[in-house]
């Protein structure tokens, strides 16, 4: 039982350290990292990584950080990076808008890291995003469910956090 609960507690004590989304668009904007590559110049505008959660019950807390490539017009498409963490494996492979959209689904990594007798996994994935989608997504916050092989999950974009993206790279 204990084996089952410690890594449960863990879990919820990491995710209540994390940053949550502010709740005002100006606090989103204040927030915005600007990068150049000094070796393309190419500019990239992203958000910090924000524990996205749907309430203290919340069951499948994700950290996500949107983020684009901003050289002389406004980008296509933008990036929502998708970190999940938890106790067992996902094998997330697709993801549906709450209007069914289905949005373009790329694995980036996979991790299993151990401490005192805990093991956790981590699993980040990228969602592409065309910029029209993303400018629906900001009227209110929306919600995004992810499918694996073994496991499913909802976790919501904050609209403060989606439209002051939006502001950033002039879309």
């Amino acid at each position: 039982m204990l084996r089952v609960i410690l890594p449960f507690l863990l879990c919820i004590f990491v995710a209540g350290c994390l940053p949550t989304p502010p709740g005002q668009e100006a606090s989103a904007a204040n927030e915005m990292i600007v990068e150049t590559d000094r070796f393309t110049g190419d500019r990239t505008v992203r958000t910090p990584f924000y524990l996205s959660r749907q309430g203290f019950t919340d069951t499948f807390p994700v950290r996500l950080s949107l983020s684009a490539t901003v050289n002389s017009s406004p980008p296509r498409n933008a990036l929502l990076i998708v970190r999940t963490t938890g106790t067992d494996w996902g094998f997330y492979n697709s993801a549906r808008g709450e209007d069914q959209y289905r949005f373009s689904f790329t694995e980036l990594d996979r991790r299993v890291d151990s401490g005192g007798g805990i093991v956790t996994t981590e699993e980040w994935f990228g969602l592409a995003i065309p910029i029209a989608q993303l400018t629906r997504m900001s009227a209110a916050n929306y919600e995004i469910e992810v499918r694996g092989s073994r496991n499913s999950g909802v976790f919501v974009v904050p609209a403060t956090v989606v439209r002051a993206f939006l502001a950033e790279i002039g879309a």
